[in-house]
């Protein structure tokens, strides 16, 4: 396949004959049949489309590229912070044994905790080198399936006739392998177990079974406390881990593993199933950020990306004007469960549309890294 450098320009095409068109066309990768099929004018036309593909796919790789950078960038800056942050708490626990009693109580009384303790828990914060992204919403939105896609290849186990049971990290690593966290050891006293993620269906059907659970069984905890994939993704690499949890509202024990999860997280991801009539459904996304309350986790207002899924079956069935109506009444009801929101946090994609996902991916990415940067520096 030719290199953009080497394609000739719409002008240049215009001004070519029927034998000149032959080696182009050859080169942006049509057969000897197919070039002598054509006519001149279609050949023109051929090739102007082909070199518009080709320009428009090495775009979309010059942006992977920038993405990467200002992420290298932010990540860069991120640390410096986060070290600055981590020799005053050094500073200020050194200093605290020299405080009156008086002091230490009003201070206890102000913050409701010991000054010590508050201390030791932003400390912790500042250890962490992976920035978690919790990836939550109702059964059947299509999770894994917008996840996958988002990655840009077949991370996660999609089954139909069950849902995700488990947590489940994906995280970089060279060899492609998943790593399940047992709650308790199997009949070989093993609490972990390595699944070589090779693309065999026998290794594809272990991961499966550990991570998703049918009927009566989702009212039980899962086997699995954990499952970590290690996928080789370049927009892993600075320390990203996407999180694929179980639907909320569908059983209170799934929902007891997503809550145990979320003082983990840095921002979080909301899949809303379009399809669905109505569209975000209340009662789920009300115990989502109920359960987000509880756990007493601070978030910045703007660390949660909304993602209306299967858009395009909304397309297929409502005309344009009713599709902005179904926008702004889903807007409006996000509104109201999460304080100041802005449309730049919403999104409506269908899984289908793969070169929108990819610019959505690069958005995330970006937007992941921002807020990860701001919950250090003014968290």
């Amino acid at each position: 396949m030719a290199e953009v450098a080497d394609l000739p320009t719409e002008e240049e095409v215009d001004k070519m004959g029927i034998l000149q068109l032959y080696l182009p066309l050859r080169n942006v990768g049509l057969t000897d049949a197919e070039v002598g099929k054509l006519s001149e004018n279609d050949a023109k036309a051929e090739l102007k489309r082909r070199i518009r593909d080709i320009q428009a796919t090495a775009a979309e790789r010059r942006r992977a590229g920038q993405a990467a950078d200002n992420m290298t960038e932010v990540l860069e800056k991120n640390n410096l912070k986060q070290k600055r942050l981590k020799d005053l708490c050094h500073s200020i626990a050194a200093y605290l044994p020299n405080l009156d009693d008086a002091i230490k109580d009003q201070l206890k009384t102000r913050f409701d905790h010991e000054a010590g303790d508050i201390l030791k828990e932003v400390q912790s914060h500042l250890d962490k080198e992976e920035c978690f992204l919790l990836v939550a919403g109702e059964t059947s939105s299509g999770k894994s399936t917008f996840l996958n896609l988002l990655l840009g290849d077949k991370v996660l186990p999609v089954a139909f006739e069950s849902s995700t049971s488990a947590i489940c990290e994906v995280k970089y690593g060279m060899t492609k392998q998943a790593v399940v966290h047992l709650r308790e050891p199997n009949d070989q006293g093993q609490k972990q177990i390595t699944i070589p993620l090779d693309g065999t269906e026998e290794h594809q059907a272990e991961l499966r079974s550990y991570m998703h659970l049918k009927g009566a069984y989702r009212d039980q905890l899962p086997p699995a406390k954990k499952v970590e994939i290690f996928w080789p993704l370049p927009l892993l690499e600075g320390g990203i881990v996407i999180v694929d949890s179980p639907g909320v509202g569908e059983s209170d024990m799934m929902d007891k593993v997503v809550a145990d999860y979320i003082p983990n997280a840095f921002a979080f991801l909301y899949i809303i199933n379009s399809a669905n009539a109505g569209g975000v459904q209340h009662d789920r996304l009300g115990k989502l950020l109920k359960l987000y309350a509880e756990k007493e986790n601070v978030f910045n207002s703007e660390s949660a990306m909304f993602i209306c899924n299967k858009w395009d079956l909304v397309e297929a069935e409502a005309p344009a004007k009713e599709q902005e109506e179904m926008k702004t009444n889903t807007f409006r009801k996000l509104s109201q469960m999460w304080p100041d929101l802005k449309e730049s946090q919403v999104f409506y994609v269908s899984t289908k549309k793969e070169r929108q996902i990819l610019k959505l991916n690069l958005t995330m990415m970006l937007t992941v890294w921002h807020l990860a940067y701001l919950y250090v520096v003014i968290g």
